[in-house]
Order: C-alpha cells, then structure tokens, then sequence
C-alpha cells in the first residue's frame, strides 16, 4: 500500500500570505511570472525536502537562476555572455610539443596542499590538488580537524 502525498501549507507564515494577496489580485486567474515562478519553486522544495523527486529539474534550475539575476540586481533574463578562451595544445611550458605529465606542475613558490577526494581548485598562492595514491602523505578528516 502506497502512501498519500499531502502538502501542507501554513497560511500564519509571512510567504504564504503574501503569495495569497499576489493569487486574489491576479487578473483571470493568471499570475504574473516571477510570483509564478516563487510559486513554484516553493513547491518543488517542498517535494525536495520531502525526499521526492523533481520531475523536471531544468524548469527547477531555470527558476532558481531567475531568481537569483533577481537577487543581484539582475535582469530576471539576463543573457549570458559568451567568451572565447584559446587553449594552446602545440607546446607545454617547457617547449616539447605533444608532451604531458600526469601530475601538476607546482611553482617553486607554492605551496601544495593535497584534500582527498577533491577536484583540483587554485588560491592565493596556494595550490590544491587532488590526492593520489602516489601522494606522499594524505592527511586524514580526523588529522585535518585536530587543528582546528
């Protein structure tokens, strides 16, 4: 036997409300699409929340980044701005074409830091790199937060 879903809704809270005062001010029944949209994504966190899955993540996502444009002032459909980035494959630092090495090349004045389990992320002066099991020493979750 499946259990039934029920959504439930609190309408003491300050969304609630204000998402009741944007449905009855609505012309035809029809939202306007930002209300819309919060409408929806409320919903969808709801069913995140609740272990259930979302039946079209892109809508979700594209929700999300609207509101987010919004947040930093953003046009709700700001276009995304292309670049070009050239990529030289020909020649490495050293000069030999065609060649590669497995492992990251360190400037002398960096220091390396190596987080199991982790993509390899660039800092101040800093560089991080992914642990290998060549990697001399791999410090543990428990070693790292002894530090702390």
């Amino acid at each position: 036997m499946l259990a039934k879903k029920t959504l439930e809704l609190n309408p003491h809270h300050s969304t609630m409300k204000e998402l009741l005062t944007k449905v009855k001010a609505a012309v035809d029944d029809k939202l306007d699409e930002p209300t819309e949209d919060l409408a929806m994504l409320m919903y969808n966190m709801a069913l995140i929340n609740s272990g259930f899955n979302i039946d079209e993540p892109n809508n979700f996502t594209g929700r999300l980044q609207r509101l987010i444009n919004s947040g930093f002032g953003l046009e709700r459909e700001e276009p995304i701005e292309e670049i070009e980035v050239e990529v030289d494959t020909d020649a490495d630092e050293d000069g030999e074409e065609g060649a590669s090495s497995s492992a990251p090349k360190v400037d002398e004045d960096e220091e390396e830091i190596i987080i199991n389990g982790d993509s390899p992320l660039e800092t101040e002066g800093v560089k991080v790199t992914e642990a290998t099991p060549e990697s001399e020493e791999i410090i543990t979750d428990q070693e790292a937060h002894d530090d702390l």
